[in-house]
């Protein structure tokens, strides 16, 4: 019996040794909503590691060898990845622009500087193309930024960045808004800082998010060129975790989402004996 006891106690003290160690790890995991490493694809989608919001492929965009193994190569034409959701970030985290404590967006881009302006790298939207439209798009080799709010107002107009993203070689973009108060990431290092009205008046309309095109009810703008590691939180980081996010990445595997009622019934009044349906938002997995 008391060898019995001695292999207890020892394999519950290796097992708090490896949680201890990937704990260490687990900052990047904090308000985690979406990450697509673009490594693997089936036939129609490529999957989110945290929650499930897989991306749909539109006309067969090809993986290719990216800045963290693979990547998804866009030819300019017609391929695209997109995904439609609810306008409510209750359902799956998204849209990410509606979360309460902010938001951060993190991807890997290539292409060439001498494709047409405009051409869309992620973008969160409408179909409808009103309301909610935030767009990361080239501009010779510039990266440009936009951002039109909710009552159809253009609070970030078409910021051309000054340092340069495409040139045929990666280079990692990130933006970091705490509604409103912004920080946009090239490279790691500061490239914009602005305060704008942060504002949800005209109703949530968003209701996409795509990468390679921007997604309407008939997709435009397709980027020629490559992306990568698209990752998005529902907090904001620190400029110091965004530039471990480039030089590290996402630790995987991540862990479980713990459930949670982000949407609570509405109230019902019954007589005694009728029948009552309610329903919850749930998030997690």
């Amino acid at each position: 019996m008391m060898k019995l006891k001695n292999r207890i106690c020892l394999i519950v003290f290796g097992f708090f040794i490896t949680v201890g160690a990937a704990q260490a790890q687990s900052s990047l995991w904090t308000n985690l909503v979406s990450y697509w490493p673009f490594d693997t694809a089936t036939a129609t989608a490529t999957p989110d590691l945290v929650i499930g919001n897989d991306l749909l492929l539109s006309n067969a965009p090809v993986l290719v060898a990216g800045e963290r193994g693979s990547a998804f190569q866009f030819n300019g034409a017609n391929q695209f990845l997109g995904l439609v959701h609810s306008t409510s970030p209750a359902d799956t985290g998204l849209p990410i622009y509606y979360s309460t404590n902010g938001y951060t967006i993190a991807f890997w881009v290539n292409g060439p500087p001498t494709q047409a302006n405009n051409r869309t790298v992620f973008s969160e939207g409408n179909l409808a193309n009103s309301g909610l439209l935030l767009n990361f798009a080239t501009q010779g080799g510039s990266l440009r930024l936009y951002l039109r709010n909710d009552s159809g107002s253009a609070v970030i107009n078409n910021y051309i960045s000054s340092a340069t993203v495409f040139d045929n070689t990666w280079h990692f973009v990130a933006w970091a808004d705490d509604q409103g108060a912004a920080t946009l990431y090239i490279d790691g290092n500061v490239e914009l800082q602005t305060n704008y009205t942060y504002s949800l008046a005209g109703g949530a309309h968003a209701d996409d998010d795509s990468v390679g095109a921007l997604y309407r009810s008939k997709p435009v703008n397709f980027l020629t060129g490559s992306v990568d590691e698209l990752t998005l939180w529902s907090r904001v980081l620190s400029q110091t975790e965004i530039q471990t996010v480039m030089t590290g990445g996402i630790p995987t595997p991540i862990p479980p989402v713990p459930p949670s009622v982000t949407g609570q019934p509405a109230d019902s009044t019954n007589a005694m004996g009728d029948r009552a349906t309610f329903a919850a938002h749930v998030y997690g997995t």
